[in-house]
């Protein structure tokens, strides 16, 4: 999905910006939409800058206002403030007629409120107010592989963050198991598209196990439905001649974001939901050699079943990506059919 066109076909690929002024969710959440995300604001900041310097500096050249020199005679110095103002507005009628030939303009700003609304809307629900930088957060959805798009709530999602590593953060969400379990509920409230019809049952079966304590059936089951979800809507490139990379492996990559920097406004919250696929379809063949990952598995949980692999921490970040992924799929299905 990287390195196409903004706007390619969505017969072709889910990841089409949802643009067009479409609102970026349905919870009817209220925020600050004053609130900008710190990244977008040293972009503006950036922006204006660039926009602005030429005149900066015409402006700085132009401006030489010559005071007559102060010579400041002993006796003179008990009134030493009338003196200075006296100087100062007899230069003023020179500092005014420059300031009047002067050609300052300034950017045209207007709707900038509105593109400021904009961008708060685009941030994934439970980010607005938080100053989460998606760079900060990006390492802990690609490579640890835990979703934080749409799950969990804010607090947790800031414990997360602050946590030194994956291990200390899978404690946290154990740690939160219940108010987990209510998320991940809340957001497949919102998955009714007709094509994820038959998979939101399962994902909240799979949530109920994971909240009576049932983790490995929710691991298990909540693995298989984003599998199925995934590998059904997510089209990867065709394999090129010679290479030998799974359908899996294709997706991955498909999916994997070099540089977060690179994301649209439009494309960001989408693929953060997407980018905990990275590691979970990472293909493991002990026969190999290899370490088993630590990281949440397809291949383990369903092919290389381990009672280290079965964990609440994995159950935890299952049933997470279950939400957050099908509300990611359900939200590029509805701008694909235009909804």
């Amino acid at each position: 999905m990287t390195g196409r066109q903004e706007h390619e076909g969505p017969d072709k690929y889910l990841d089409n910006e949802p643009v067009r002024g479409q609102a970026a969710d349905k919870d009817g959440e209220e925020y600050d939409d004053r609130t900008i995300p710190p990244e977008v604001l040293a972009r503006l900041q950036d922006a204006l800058s660039r926009a602005l310097q030429p005149q900066v500096k015409v402006l700085a050249e132009q401006v030489r206002v010559q005071l007559p020199q102060i010579e400041i005679p002993r006796a003179a110095v008990p009134n030493f403030d009338e003196y200075v103002a006296r100087v100062v507005n007899a230069a003023m009628p020179n500092v005014k007629s420059l300031m009047a030939q002067l050609s300052f303009e300034v950017p045209n700003l207007r709707g900038l409120r509105g593109q400021m609304q904009l961008l708060a809307e685009k941030l994934p629900p439970n980010w607005r107010g938080s100053g989460i930088k998606l760079i900060d957060a990006w390492s802990v959805l690609q490579e640890e592989g835990i979703p934080l798009v749409w799950v969990p709530r804010a607090e947790i999602l800031a414990e997360l963050l602050a946590a030194p590593d994956r291990a200390a953060r899978l404690k946290i969400l154990v740690a939160h198991d219940a108010a987990v379990a209510d998320d991940c509920r809340a957001v497949l409230t919102e998955v009714t598209h007709s094509e994820l019809a038959e998979q939101v049952p399962l994902g909240f079966k799979a949530v109920d196990a994971f909240a009576a304590g049932h983790c490995e059936s929710a691991q298990a089951l909540a693995v298989v439905v984003v599998e199925t979800v995934v590998t059904r809507l997510i089209k990867p490139k065709a394999q090129l001649p010679g290479q030998r990379a799974s359908k899996y492996q294709r997706i991955a990559a498909e999916l994997r974001v070099d540089s977060p920097k690179d994301l649209t406004v439009g494309n960001m919250r989408f693929r953060a939901a997407m980018a905990p696929i990275s590691p979970f379809f990472v293909p493991w063949y002990p026969d190999r050699g290899d370490p088993a990952p630590e990281e949440l598995s397809r291949h383990v949980t369903v092919h290389q079943a381990h009672v280290a692999h079965y964990s609440p921490g994995n159950a935890a970040v299952a049933v997470m990506m279950v939400a957050s992924v099908l509300r990611g799929i359900q939200e590029q299905l509805e701008f694909r059919d235009g909804s």
